[in-house]
């Protein structure tokens, strides 16, 4: 286990709200539990094992499972990591094992919310294969309030990884300014914590209510929102973007 201050989950629990339904790590393996599906991507790294979608028998939903050699320090802090974290933008634990029992043969999983929507990077080659082999007046460009709309999430994240804010904090804007600036505040009651990883492959898209699909053209999402806010008059959301991916994290 990591030993650092800062990611001691009792810590977290006590002082920076832990989650309550937040499922403990369990010390064996829960394959009775979740049916593999299929593989979602293969290991980076000696100890990275495998990256699948998996299925939980009970409820039938998707899950991604990461599995990975408890004997690295970094993917068990960040199994660790994620199941203290709580933010809206961030990818949210939901299950977690560390098995020591098989001799010479342990193993380790932590099992993700599933992002149907796929990655930023997915996007970017999307736009980029259909736009290679068109003229160029028939290109189609990602629109402004989309990225603005990642970029506000992104900050969120980060404000809440960095100072423990949530985006429903009521603290007016020059009250957190104080607030992150007191270094007694950085260095007693929230840990500072970096990603040291933010690129397109780690910034994910999942489905936001009451869009009902994703569309990979983001001024086709306009139209949509327009025509539901006329029926419905309720203006939807764009998917919403998570941050994933905190084997590179450190403590500021």
């Amino acid at each position: 286990m990591a030993d650092s201050r800062w990611l001691d989950n009792d810590r977290f629990k006590k002082e920076y709200g832990f989650p309550s339904d937040r499922r403990d790590i369990a010390t064996k393996d829960l394959e009775e539990k979740y049916v593999k599906i299929r593989p979602l991507g293969v290991g980076v790294g000696g100890l990275n094992e495998g990256i699948f979608l998996v299925r939980n028998k009970e409820t039938g939903r998707r899950y991604v499972q990461k599995e990975f050699d408890p004997r690295s320090k970094q993917l068990v802090r960040e199994l660790l990591l994620l199941q203290a974290l709580d933010h809206p933008n961030i990818i949210r634990y939901i299950d977690g094992f560390i098995d020591k029992t098989f001799w010479n043969h342990h193993t380790a999983s932590v099992y993700l919310q599933y992002c149907s929507f796929k990655s930023v990077q997915d996007m970017l080659e999307k736009y980029h294969k259909h736009n290679q082999n068109i003229p160029e007046h028939h290109h189609k460009y990602i629109s402004e309030q989309f990225i603005w709309h990642i970029f506000r999430s992104l900050a969120l994240a980060l404000q809440y990884l960095h100072f423990g804010v949530q985006p429903d904090d009521k603290r007016s804007p020059q009250e957190l300014d104080q607030l992150v600036k007191d270094p007694q505040y950085c260095r007693d009651v929230w840990p500072i914590i970096l990603h040291r990883d933010i690129k397109p492959d780690n910034i994910l898209f999942r489905k936001s209510q009451p869009v009902t699909g994703f569309i990979t053209e983001p001024r086709r999402f306009l139209k949509i929102f327009q025509r539901q806010k006329k029926i419905y008059g309720v203006f939807p959301q764009y998917p919403r973007v998570l941050l994933a991916d905190f084997v590179r994290v450190l403590p500021a």
